[in-house]
């Protein structure tokens, strides 16, 4: 399942390492087309990607994954699948956490140490790259702030408004503010499954429980696997195949658990 911003060909280094013989499939979300996504919950957006895959394979077991929003919406396609008798051989969450469960923030002093543990061994050249990396991320998290505030005013000034106020043309919101403001709203439920997490092993600035708060709604406990790279930097070339050898493993497991029985 797509990310946060609604694309998934970030995914494509993903199913390249795990082999031309396993089948992967990329749901991307809608409103990146030429039909405008209407702002709905979590589990209205799942329920449209289960009847998308079930056009594919009518019958599991489902091998399911998503990264950040994507693993949000996964885990509710898992919930849904599951309350339909279906058989959900792998959930794979990669660095996704439970929207109940918010991080905080790290310390100054702390995020100084993660810098300077960042950069330790890296030559000048790699650490001016490094530092204009970092002030780059800021910079377009800035402005994805203030973008949101505007939308935000917008639509506030678009439904207050009087019918004959005329001049306003319906309000079409990106992408990934429906998406983060359905996974703000959503609250998981306890899942009768397993639960794979691919976690990122370098902090982003915030500080998340080790098993990113899903432990206490997966009834079949949660498998951690930790991952080269930070949030952003996950799905990079370097580090995917490190990732994409345990997805390969938790698969091969299930599958193998599947004949066994």
């Amino acid at each position: 399942m797509h990310g946060g911003w609604g694309e998934v060909l970030f995914y494509s280094e993903l199913a390249r390492c795990l082999g031309e013989d396993q089948p992967f499939y990329g749901l991307q979300a809608q409103g990146l087309d030429c039909c405008a996504m209407r702002p709905k919950p979590i589990e209205a957006i799942a329920s449209y990607y289960v009847q998308e895959i079930r056009r594919v394979q009518a019958h599991g077991p489902y091998f399911l994954g998503g990264y950040c929003t994507g693993g949000i919406i996964a885990f509710e396609m898992a919930q849904q699948l599951r309350a339909a008798g279906e058989q959900v051989g792998c959930l794979a969450l990669f660095d996704a956490n439970n929207p109940d469960r918010p991080p905080r923030h790290c310390t100054i002093a702390k995020r100084i140490r993660l810098a300077v543990d960042e950069t330790s061994g890296l030559s000048p050249s790699e650490k001016l790259r490094y530092l204009m990396h970092r002030v780059t991320d800021r910079v377009k998290w800035e402005i994805a702030q203030l973008r949101k505030a505007i939308y935000d005013l917008i639509e506030w000034l678009y439904k207050t408004r009087k019918p004959d106020d005329g001049g306003l043309v319906p309000l079409k919101l990106p992408v990934w503010i429906i998406l983060q403001r359905a996974q703000s709203e959503y609250k998981p439920r306890i899942y009768p499954g397993r639960i794979v997490l691919f976690r990122a092993a370098v902090s982003d600035g915030y500080e998340w429980a080790d098993d990113l708060g899903w432990t206490e709604v997966a009834e079949g406990g949660v498998e951690i696997y930790a991952i080269p790279g930070k949030h952003g930097t996950i799905f990079e070339k370097r580090h995917v195949p490190v990732a994409a050898k345990k997805l390969d493993a938790c698969i091969q497991a299930a599958l193998n658990s599947r004949v066994a029985r």
